[in-house]
């Protein structure tokens, strides 16, 4: 009287495309974080290092420039 149903156990052979899509996902998701929290923590940082680098790369020692940081 009992119908006996088989469960149907699906082996996939090939699941590097899996992988490898859940690779890109994670890569992205790290990438935009990454851009997301360089935008909010990047307060004139390139202001500062082209101070220093035209402090360190003047060419007279004695006319020296204030570096002004903030």
């Amino acid at each position: 009287m009992f119908m006996k149903f088989r469960s149907k156990i699906i082996i996939l052979n090939n699941i590097h495309g899996q992988s490898f899509m859940e690779f890109l996902f994670l890569f992205l998701t790290l990438i935009i974080l990454s851009f997301v929290m360089l935008k909010a923590t990047n307060n004139g940082i390139a202001d500062r290092w082209v101070t220093l680098v035209s402090i360190i790369t003047s060419p007279n020692p004695d006319n020296k420039i204030k570096p002004v940081l903030r």
